[in-house]
């Protein structure tokens, strides 16, 4: 269980950009829905949409790299 999404969605976002991997999952939640919203619209991330497995939803987060293959967040 996780008790703090906020925490564990920005913890999943920094790993997968750490990583430099494409794209990340994260729980859904109108929180974390406007909290990548805002990412969005400053120009922190690509792109996002939301998806539902096994009737759970999900947010799918596309990061965003420079140039030079560095993290934008």
């Amino acid at each position: 269980m996780i008790n703090d999404i906020i925490s564990d969605s920005l913890t999943r976002i920094r790993n997968a950009s750490m990583r430099r991997l494409e794209t990340t999952k994260l729980l859904h939640s109108k929180v974390i829905e406007a909290l990548v919203r805002i990412f969005q619209d400053k120009g922190y991330i690509d792109s996002f949409d939301i998806v539902e497995e096994n009737k759970k939803k999900f947010i799918n987060v596309v990061l965003k790299y420079d140039a030079n293959g560095y993290s934008i967040i």
